[in-house]
């Protein structure tokens, strides 16, 4: 009997021995084949980020239905904990999954209907699915923390490194911190004022153009309540401060102003000096009214919008404005309007604002569907770029390159950096009809310096307009933004333009602005090239010249220059180049760069690299590996 009793006990340890065996095998084998789901999961984590939810939600699809169809035994987790910790786990990724489909769907309804809740008064509907969008991201942050925590101790059995989960956390707390912030904002019953600077790259000025025009939003409980355009010199005859304008401005004013506030290169550092100009202004100072924040639009978002609503028939104008006319048709009546001596001179634009807005309101869905790829591209390129005072707003928009903040250089920067910057300052509109094209040629060298030939070709082809305000002499002020450190070896082109200041300003009583002061104290000169000046700004080396070209006319400017790498050049080391767009330019661009002797690149297994493109992004970052080879 106790042999029986003993081998009956032996048989059922041997058969759940077997059984544990068994769902150990089918388990893992699931959760293997699961795991290597998560790098589609991962891809469809970034495209949520860059907002590509559909193709975001095929992928989470597939990964969803790999996890439904997945069996977990739960024989062999009972008795095998490790096992039990790791179908929990990718269960908990089961439910990450699950809602990161919601999130795809609120971010193509939003996609898809924005316009229509923005323009229609629809703000509720709009907050109702932010707030549902707001619960979605805390939930998944929360899921996340806790798969993260978990899976630390399964990297081999998932085959993923715990710090898969890091980058996702990153995000959903960003998102989450940005969106609660943003909620608190726009639910609130109190106005909220923004300014929508309109700028002109026919006239261009450092963040993007001369600023003649803007609109003020007034944003209230989700819904754009008011949109009124107004003349840039409304503000400035309030404007009573008397303020020292940056040097070059000299040539032109006496005082700064809001019309030309639009000077640094750094969008967030212009549109703070615009606010403070227009708060300062009686025409919302005896109001009390303070703005938020500013956004700045180029005429291509104007363009684009009229190629979806097509041509707006302005009838007190006999004028058609469309897609291809919109910015050379509205300078030509802002300019009658002032030779006319007209009290609104840009009257025009307040016209065809509300008729633009009211044709947009009534889009079919499918083609206001077309909206959101629009602003995407619009900031993508710095057409469109966005400052707020609130200091999370400010953060999230710089993460994701929309604020208009120039590339902060890492103090161990293997590679180069180059931003061309032009100011128009009385040479009219002209920008509108000068070509430029940029050839930057760079040598890297096997002791670690880089030898740069930059070359700016500009052709003034105002001569084939019939509009007088094209024909006149271009005027510009180039800045050439180049690595902190950088120094010259020869300089050719430029003209020398001393600025006799209209006024002793000291003696006048003018206050100076600090970081223009700050700026224009690293002035540097160069005895052997009257025409440059050198600055520091925005932690990098700026070399600044004049440059005149009268109608049918072209010229060049010359810049060769070094600098030095953090470290030598080495088999396998990344070289990275970083180029930055002055938002509204339009320029053809070639850079080429050459490897030091005895290195190609492995991108392209050649010495030399070559780009070209006449619309890059507002940055450009080209990423390119050194590698040793035998020549023979």
């Amino acid at each position: 009997m106790k042999k029986i009793i003993l081998g009956l006990l032996f048989g059922i340890v041997a058969a759940v021995g077997i059984l544990a065996f068994i769902g150990y095998r089918a388990s893992e084998k699931a959760i293997v084949n699961a795991g290597k789901n998560l790098d589609i999961f991962q891809s469809a984590v970034s495209d949520l980020r860059n907002f590509n939810p559909k193709e975001a939600k095929e992928k989470l699809s597939d990964v969803q239905s790999d996890f439904n169809a997945a069996r977990f035994d739960a024989i062999g987790s009972r008795f095998l904990p490790f096992l039990k910790s790791g179908i929990g786990v990718l269960g908990g990724i089961q439910k990450l999954t699950a809602q990161a489909v919601i999130l795809t769907g609120d971010i193509s309804f939003l996609q898809e209907r924005l316009l229509d809740l923005v323009l229609n008064q629809k703000g509720d509907e709009l907050i109702a699915r932010l707030e549902r969008v707001q619960s979605t991201l805390a939930t998944m942050n929360q899921e996340s923390a806790t798969m993260s925590s978990a899976a630390g101790g399964l990297q081999k059995l998932l085959s993923i490194d715990p710090g898969f989960f890091l980058p996702l956390q990153v995000d959903l707390t960003r998102f989450e911190e940005f969106l609660g912030s943003f909620l608190s904002w726009f639910q609130s019953e109190t106005p909220h004022y923004i300014v929508i600077l309109l700028q002109n790259p026919s006239e261009m000025r450092p963040a993007g153009g001369f600023l003649g025009s803007y609109a003020e939003a007034v944003v209230r409980r989700g819904n754009i309540e008011t949109v009124d355009i107004h003349d840039i010199n409304e503000v400035d005859r309030g404007l009573t401060r008397n303020i020292v304008p940056p040097e070059p401005l000299q040539a032109i004013v006496t005082r700064w102003k809001t019309a030309d506030a639009n000077w640094f290169f750094d969008f967030s550092d212009s549109a703070k000096k615009v606010i403070e100009f227009i708060e300062g202004s009686s025409l919302y100072k005896d109001r009390g009214i303070m703005f938020d924040g500013a956004v700045a639009l180029s005429p291509k978002v104007v363009g684009d919008l009229l190629k979806l609503t097509g041509p707006i028939n302005l009838k007190e104008y006999h004028l058609t404005v469309d897609a291809s006319n919109f910015l050379v048709e509205i300078q030509k009546q802002v300019q009658q309007g002032q030779e006319k001596k007209s009290t609104y001179p840009k009257q025009v634009l307040e016209k065809l604002a509300p008729a633009l807005l009211s044709k947009l309101a009534a889009l079919p869905d499918s083609e206001k569907q077309q909206i959101f790829p629009l602003i995407q591209n619009w900031l993508e390129k710095k057409d469109a770029m966005a400052y707020f005072k609130d200091a999370r707003f400010e953060k999230f928009f710089d993460e994701y390159g929309w604020a208009g903040k120039p590339y902060e250089l890492p103090q161990e920067f293997q590679g180069d950096y180059l931003a061309l910057v032009d100011s128009n300052i009385g040479g009219g509109k002209t920008d509108l009809f000068v070509k430029q094209k940029v050839i930057l040629q760079s040598q890297i060298n096997m002791d670690g310096t880089v030898s740069n030939h930059l070359v700016v070709a500009r052709d003034h082809q105002g001569n084939k307009s019939a509009s007088w305000w094209y024909k006149v002499q271009n005027q510009d002020y180039l800045k050439v933004f180049t690595p902190k450190g950088g120094r010259l070896t020869t300089f050719q082109g430029g003209v020398k333009k001393d600025i006799i200041p209209p006024l002793k300003y000291k003696q006048s009583g003018y206050e100076n602005d600090k970081l223009v002061e700050e700026i224009e104290s690293t002035k540097k000169e160069f005895f052997s090239y009257p025409a440059l000046k050198a600055y520091e700004e925005e932690g990098k080396n700026v070399f600044a010249t004049w440059s005149k070209v009268d109608p049918g006319k072209s010229t060049q400017i010359i810049f060769d220059y070094t600098h030095r790498l953090f470290l030598p050049p080495t088999d396998g080391q990344l070289y990275q180049f970083v180029f930055e767009k002055q938002a509204g330019s339009e320029r053809e661009y070639r850079f080429e760069f050459s490897a030091p002797v005895g290195y190609r690149f492995r991108d392209n297994k050649l010495p030399i690299f070559e780009y070209r493109t006449s619309d890059p992004p507002g940055r450009l970052v080209l990423n390119m590996t050194l590698e040793k080879f035998n020549a023979e």
